[in-house]
C-alpha cells in the first residue's frame, strides 16, 4: 500500500511540475540568460571595441576613426582576447599603442573580475581624443560583469565603473 501511495504521489508530482513549465501556445518565449557556462563564446577569439557608453550616452568612440589614421598598430587597437590556459585564465589585448595583459575569474549570474592590468610602456605619437588608452585600462581593470548580446550574440558587452563612478560599457565585436 505505501509502495502505491508513494508511486501516486510521485506521478503527481510530476504532473504538476511538468505542466507548470510549459508557457501556453502563442506565449511570448523568454530571452534564454548567458550564464558562466556560456563564456565558452567568448574565449578564443579576438573582441575589436566598436563602442563605449558612459550612463547609456555614447562618449564619441567609433572605431572607423581608427581605420583613418594611417599607422598599421591602430587597425588592432582597443582589443581584448580571453583564454585558459594550463595556468588558469587569462586576457590579453591591444590598447593604443601599448599591449596589455592579466587574469580573471568568472563567478555565478556573469559576474567576471579581471584585476588591474600590466601593459607595456611605449609612448604613443597618436591618441584619440574620444577614449585614450590609460581611461581603457581604467574601465578593463573594474569591468564586474559580461553579456553576449546583438544578433546571434555577436557582440560583448564588459559593464564597468568609470573614474567618477560613471556606468560604463564597453562593447566589442569580434
Amino acid at each position: 500500500m505505501k509502495k502505491l501511495v508513494l508511486l501516486m504521489t510521485a506521478v503527481a508530482v510530476m504532473f504538476v511540475t511538468g505542466c507548470q513549465g510549459a508557457p501556453p501556445p502563442g506565449a511570448e518565449q523568454p530571452i534564454p540568460v548567458v550564464d558562466a557556462q556560456n563564456f565558452t563564446n567568448v574565449m578564443d577569439r579576438e573582441w575589436r571595441l566598436v563602442s563605449v557608453l558612459a550612463n547609456g550616452e555614447s562618449i564619441g568612440f567609433n572605431r572607423a576613426d581608427l581605420l583613418d589614421i594611417s599607422e598599421d598598430w591602430f587597425e588592432n587597437a582597443f582589443s581584448i582576447f580571453f583564454e585558459n590556459t594550463v595556468d588558469g585564465n587569462h586576457l590579453s589585448g591591444m590598447g593604443a599603442p601599448n599591449r596589455y595583459f592579466s587574469g580573471f575569474t568568472l563567478g555565478e549570474n556573469r559576474a567576471i573580475s579581471i584585476p588591474m592590468v600590466a601593459s607595456t610602456q611605449m609612448a604613443a605619437f597618436l591618441e584619440l581624443e574620444a577614449l585614450r588608452e590609460h581611461d581603457f585600462f581604467f574601465f578593463i581593470s573594474n569591468v564586474r560583469e559580461w553579456n553576449l548580446a546583438g544578433v546571434g550574440q555577436s557582440d560583448l558587452e564588459l559593464f564597468s565603473t568609470g573614474p567618477d563612478g560613471e556606468e560604463i560599457v564597453l562593447i566589442f565585436e569580434n
